[in-house]
């Protein structure tokens, strides 16, 4: 949606039901944005707030449908679907750690837990993109820059210079002073969010050039589309 008050109210703060009555009135506004627009917008406020109500949501999805929504509901739909299974293999973790607090009920939860992953890693993973917080890309991508030796990203990636065997150095040989450019690729798909963030935290102040690449770079509304494919399968 091209109007800039779209953004408040998809911010991490406020109150859901504040944010639900402001997203409604954009989107009954036939003068601002599209539908594909207006239906990202109602998927970014779920993955933002999960304190939304099904009523709420439902309010939103009527809104939706009232403007002329069809295909863009099942992307909704697909996003509540791993919602309620995250809830209820988290309630029926608990249930059984409550009934069976013995090693049996421990592997219970744990076999709970691997199976929830790709729901709770969509829903975690996308909040984070949509929160000021720093994205984990620029963390990895900022240390390993500035060769902070001591450090999470730091130790944990492997270095590979081709130069070392050349001169007839060790492989515990690295260079040491801080490197200004930078090739990041992501193996999977890519996002805009972290592409401007990279420029924008590495590129900006500090002044590095940052060059990002993915196998697939997908669209706000490519997102969507993705979704309501998923939300049209059986799942």
């Amino acid at each position: 949606i091209s109007s800039s008050s779209c953004f408040p109210l998809l911010s991490s703060e406020g109150t859901a039901a504040a944010a639900t009555r402001e997203l409604e009135a954009l989107i009954r506004d036939r003068n601002k944005g599209t539908i594909k627009d207006k239906a990202r917008a109602v998927l970014t406020l779920f993955l933002l707030k999960p304190s939304l109500t099904s009523q709420q949501v439902e309010q939103l999805r009527g809104a939706l449908r009232d403007v002329g929504a069809d295909s863009e509901l099942r992307a909704l739909d697909f996003l509540q679907k791993l919602s309620q299974r995250k809830n209820m293999r988290e309630s029926s973790q608990m249930t059984e750690l409550s009934a069976n607090p013995s090693a049996g009920g421990a592997l219970a939860s744990l076999a709970a837990r691997v199976g929830d992953q790709v729901s709770r890693g969509l829903l975690a993973g996308v909040k984070q993109l949509l929160t000021k917080r720093q994205l984990l890309v620029t963390k990895a991508v900022g240390e390993l820059l500035e060769q902070k030796a001591g450090g999470h990203f730091f130790e944990s990636f492997a270095y590979m210079d081709p130069r070392a065997a050349a001169l007839g150095l060790g492989p515990e040989a690295r260079v040491r002073s801080p490197f200004r450019q930078g090739i990041v690729f992501v193996v999977g798909g890519g996002n805009y969010v972290e592409a401007h963030a990279l420029q924008h935290t590495l590129g900006g102040p500090e002044g590095k050039q940052i060059i990002y690449g993915a196998t697939e770079l997908t669209s706000p509304c490519d997102f969507v589309e993705e979704l309501e494919r998923l939300g049209g399968a059986s799942f």
